[in-house]
């Protein structure tokens, strides 16, 4: 109902930023256009200013978020640095085992 109503950029800013629980999976592996660079900072900016539980797994250090991410990037390097518990977790690959 949302995407039809809304259209597809809007739907995932609004789920992104408004549901109670989300995970963003393997964030920095996506294509790093103009319009996901938006999409990560507006529901990274949301869910922090909301305190909203969150979930978000990554290969990427924050170093190589902020150099992907562009302009952006330090924003949401710093927002996930003030807001977020690393944790690092060791390891083989299962997928290449």
């Amino acid at each position: 109902v949302l995407l039809e109503r809304y259209g597809h950029e809007r739907y995932i800013a609004d789920i992104g930023a408004t549901s109670p629980f989300v995970v963003l999976d393997d964030l920095g592996a996506e294509r790093a256009t103009d319009w996901a660079t938006e999409r990560v900072m507006e529901i990274v900016h949301r869910r922090q200013a909301d305190q909203a539980a969150t979930v978000i797994t990554s290969n990427a250090s924050l170093a190589d978020l902020r150099d992907k991410y562009g302009d952006s990037g330090a924003r949401i390097a710093s927002r996930l640095k003030g807001w977020c518990a690393v944790m690092h977790l060791g390891g083989s690959d299962r997928r290449s085992s």
